[in-house]
């Protein structure tokens, strides 16, 4: 989980079980890397599996942010406001304090939040490699798949995309042998059971 603290965001790669690290693979395989890294930095629900814009998870990452932000902000138009006077109110003095305090925490806030991202990208790109094919293969052993096509009517082109009618994609290898591949899986990697052949596709 993403860390958020006053001045800084941190992130460490979670210590898991090989099923859990598995079932996390299966599911970046499935919705793709971007989804989940969009969830990471909050612009799209944690609840729900669907993903959509959820404020709470939003502030609960870019709240700090947004504070420094705001402070920033209101110091440059006080500044602009009072420039003429001699001495500024109490209050916009505690506020251009803020704002000069904010102007170097901000930055730090959102570079330590740019590393942790990429920290988190590239766990996500480690994990998937080493439990993707095993994940697909599951996923696409838990529907019956249809019988190879004839001899006749085998394809002998390159494996060719064909939409199926419950939202899938069904591979076609060369071999004929047709492999189900969930929709907006994103680059997977298909072995085709029959001939071992093994290609790169993308849903």
């Amino acid at each position: 989980m993403i860390v958020a603290r006053f001045y800084w965001v941190s992130w460490t790669p979670p210590k898991l079980t090989a099923d859990e690290e598995a079932s996390i693979a299966r599911a970046v395989t499935i919705s793709g890397r971007k989804f989940f890294i969009a969830r990471f930095l909050g612009f799209t629900s944690n609840e729900s599996a669907y993903g959509g814009f959820d404020s709470a998870s939003f502030f609960s990452v870019h709240g700090t942010g947004l504070f420094y932000l705001a402070f920033i902000l209101c110091s440059v138009l006080l500044s602009l406001v009072y420039w003429d006077a001699k001495e500024l109110p109490w209050w916009a003095e505690a506020i251009v304090i803020v704002g000069a305090v904010s102007l170097f925490a901000a930055p730090i806030f959102y570079i330590s939040m740019i590393v942790a991202t990429f920290r988190y990208a590239y766990w996500l790109r480690e994990i998937t490699p080493r439990n993707g094919t095993i994940a697909v293969a599951n996923h696409l052993s838990s529907k019956p798949l249809p019988a190879p096509l004839p001899t006749k009517d085998r394809i002998t082109c390159e494996p060719e995309e064909i939409m199926d009618a419950d939202v899938a994609r069904v591979l076609a290898c060369k071999c004929g042998q047709r492999l189900r591949v969930p929709a907006f899986a994103g680059s997977v990697r298909i072995r085709c059971p029959s001939c071992n052949t093994e290609w790169d596709a993308t849903t």
